[in-house]
């Protein structure tokens, strides 16, 4: 790094690297390039396939994420160590500034400078030698022109050789636990480590693995034994899905399976335990065998600062108050914190946080003030208290709607469902006819899916769609004249214009000149009803008298490649058609609709894509599709959770878009929710595009099919397995090609007023 006229750089994100190349290149200056195997690896920190526009400007540092509490440095492996002690930080109201280096030299020290004068306090994380390595290089020459400003720590490794054991290579190499517990001491806290749980006497904790050091998580795909079952050293024990490949789980140990500690179908972390056995060696006193060290495991962090200090305060009023928290910043190839993305500074475009700065909060009272306000104070001090003593905050009570939802906004609800499916049922058999290679119970196990509906020969998706909405419109007594609007949501119209809401609505009224209403159609892929529920919801504000139809037609099995495993199994075609009102128009609601929270993150089609005409077929990028889909989901569903004053967790069912079961999966335990309060119907039909929401929600409002049984409950209301109870908050999550991804939430409504 210090070799006059020569570049050196070490990228932690494929955007980056491409982009030093591009640049070394184009200036013809000579660079020596460091790209970690373990970033290189990483799918989630990947690039778009336009690389050859890809740039990054030598000395220019990426702000992987923005705060103004300390700063974190970092630059190859150690970006990770940076992202994860940004994330616990934020866990206590502790807002950090993460800034990738990327390049040694030249190094970006005016980023560097103004994040540290900013923030006061600095820790660089590096691998390189503790004396006159890199971090030193930086460490002086901020303290030397920020003199008496900036507090200033190092996580580096002593001046020894790197040893070639992991386990060795971790008390040695900065560390996760390493960064976070410098970052901790330099704002003036502790903390305590809680560990993962250790196997009991006799016992030995088979762990999950990965295909490659890269690998963050996997899938439980099949277990191949039960509790009960003796097991040999080298038997196999489970098939687990990677990101890039399927592994098979052996045993380290000979003994008697105790017990699966996950189920099929779950995602886990790479070195979680997740299947207890019985050594055999505990009958007759041999010792447990060692058990080889993986990866960096120091256990949960709990973060205290003492009780009444400022940074108590702090914290504790970054959890009560429901301020911003540090903010991922998207790069130029749409990466995010975790992920190592961001942007050069000066061009960063930042993601839309989890709860929007000045985001109303709720009372207990349901009043209006936000959560610093009138009739928060007690859960406020609660939180505070939390944050002090260094426990996670206390979930909120229920609330009502927040201020924006209760006094400025028209109610728009949802007054009923109706749904058509292709009239083929295709089950897994006929499936693995066309894909040889995948069995029906492979098929089952992959995806969730054992049957899915297809389009009849001389079906389309119009003919589903009038179905859908004239026996909607029937169970209301609704004439076709009395709608405002059509709007549909398609990604497979049969022509591209008429749209398909002008065929369907040419079929309900006839051509009647007395039956005009607005008619467009949504194409947001998967994500389309929630858009078509926005377009509805900002409809009504301007006229609480409307009457929209809401509909969705989808018709993929048109599109497929047959042969495709990827892609046949999965999809389904079915209509839906939902009927959506203003507080003004008569109709009766099930439920009331909060206007849903949308966002795109363009992609050339390169990773999904569904073909204008039927010679070219669906394509899709399964494993970046899976990362994109639980990403996207997530940040949709806090943030429109965040505009009503409550968390994902306290909604009492979230209904994902079922791509499949697996993302339903990972949804489910990311928000750690039961099975029961995600709900899945994938296993009758399939993905069904921007019908699964909508059918999803006929299922569970079926005993609210007519106007009488909305006013009116019925014996037994509520206790079916398919419906909800009336007072529920329902949580609807979607992502789509694109891509597009949305959010929305439906709370209980009183039809009496």
């Amino acid at each position: 790094a210090h070799m006059p006229g020569v570049d050196v750089v070490m990228p932690s994100t494929a955007y980056d690297a491409a982009g030093m190349l591009n640049a070394a290149f184009e200036s013809e200056r000579p660079t020596l390039f460091f790209y970690p195997k373990s970033c290189l690896n990483d799918r989630s920190a990947s690039t778009s396939p336009d690389v050859a526009r890809q740039l990054v400007l030598p000395g220019r540092a990426r702000i992987a994420r923005r705060g103004a509490d300390i700063t974190l440095v970092g630059y190859g492996n150690t970006m990770g160590h940076c992202a994860k002690t940004a994330a616990a930080l934020e866990e206590v109201g502790i807002e950090p500034e993460v800034i990738d280096a990327r390049w040694i030299a030249p190094w970006d020290v005016d980023t560097i400078r103004r994040s540290a004068e900013r923030t006061g306090k600095l820790v660089i994380v590096h691998e390189d030698n503790r004396s006159c390595g890199f971090g030193a290089e930086v460490a002086a020459e901020i303290a030397e022109q920020t003199p008496g400003k900036v507090r200033v720590r190092r996580v580096t490794r002593p001046d020894t050789y790197v040893p070639c054991n992991f386990s060795n290579q971790l008390e040695v190499l900065p560390g996760y636990r390493t960064t976070l517990e410098a970052a901790v001491e330099l704002l003036g806290g502790t903390v305590e480590w809680e560990k993962p749980p250790e196997a009991a006497e006799g016992e030995y904790l088979v762990e999950a693995i990965g295909s490659s050091p890269s690998d963050e998580s996997v899938t439980v795909v099949e277990w191949r034994v039960a509790p009960g079952d003796t097991v040999a050293s080298g038997d196999v024990l489970a098939d687990l899905e990677a990101d890039k490949a399927a592994i098979e789980l052996r045993s380290p140990v000979d003994g008697t399976v105790s017990e699966t500690l996950e189920e099929e179908g779950n995602m886990v972390k790479v070195g979680a335990p997740i299947l207890r056995v019985r050594l055999s060696t505990a009958d007759n006193g041999e010792e447990a065998p060692i058990k080889p060290v993986t990866r960096e495991e120091p256990g949960t962090p709990h973060i205290r600062f003492p009780a009444g200090t400022a940074r108590a305060s702090a914290a504790a009023a970054g959890t009560a108050r429901g301020a911003e928290p540090s903010r991922p910043v998207a790069d130029a190839a749409g990466g995010n914190a975790a992920a190592g993305g961001g942007t050069d500074p000066g061009t960063a475009s930042e993601t839309t946080p989890a709860t929007p700065p000045g985001t109303p909060q709720a009372s207990p009272q349901g009043g209006g003030g936000t959560s610093e306000g009138p009739g928060d104070g007690h859960a406020s001090a609660a939180r505070a208290a939390d944050a002090a003593a260094g426990t996670r905050p206390r979930p909120r009570p229920h609330p009502q709607p927040a201020s924006r939802y209760a006094a400025g906004s028209v109610p728009v609800h949802l007054a009923g469902v109706r749904v058509a499916a292709g009239s083929r049922i295709v089950d897994n058999q006929e499936i693995s006819r066309m894909c040889p290679d995948w069995s029906p119970d492979d098929i089952v196990r992959r995806t969730g899916i054992e049957r899915r509906p297809w389009l009849a020969e001389d079906e389309t998706p119009v003919d589903l769609g009038e179905r859908a909405s004239r026996g909607l419109l029937e169970a209301f007594s609704i004439d076709p004249g009395e709608l405002d609007a059509i709007i549909c949501a398609t990604e497979t119209p049969i022509l591209n214009t008429p749209a398909t809401s002008t065929l369907i609505h040419h079929r309900l009224a006839r051509g009647r000149d007395d039956a005009l209403a607005q008619a467009h159609d949504v194409n947001a892929a998967c994500t389309g009803y929630l858009y078509a529920l926005q377009s509805a919801y900002d409809y009504i504000q301007s006229r609480p008298k409307a009457r929209i139809l809401v509909v969705t037609a989808e018709a993929l099995s048109r599109h497929l490649d047959t042969s495709d495993p990827d892609t046949a199994p999965i999809f389904g075609d079915a209509a839906t058609a939902t009927l959506i009102a203003g507080a003004e128009s008569g109709v009766p609601g099930i439920c009331r609709v909060l206007r849903p929270a949308l966002a795109a993150k363009g992609e050339d089609g390169s990773l999904l894509r569904v073909p204008s005409g039927t010679d070219d077929k669906i394509h899709m990028d399964g494993p970046k599709v899976f990362l994109e889909a639980v990403r996207g989901m997530m940040k949709s569903l806090r943030e429109a959770c965040g505009e009503v004053g409550i968390e994902p967790e306290e909604l009492d069912m979230v209904v994902p878009h079922q791509a499949n079961q697996r993302i339903i999966n990972a949804v489910r335990q990311r928000l750690k929710l039961s099975p029961e309060r995600a709900y899945s119907n994938i296993r009758y039909w399939g993905n069904t595009s921007s019908s699964t929401i909508p059918i999803c929600l006929h299922d569970l409002f079926a005993d609210r099919t007519t106007p009488e049984e909305i006013i009116r409950p019925k014996e037994g209301d509520g206790s079916s397995d398919s419906s909800i109870d009336r007072n529920a908050r329902i949580g609807l999550v979607a992502f789509g090609g694109g891509f597009t991804f949305g959010g929305a939430v439906l709370i209980p409504t009183d039809n009496a007023t």
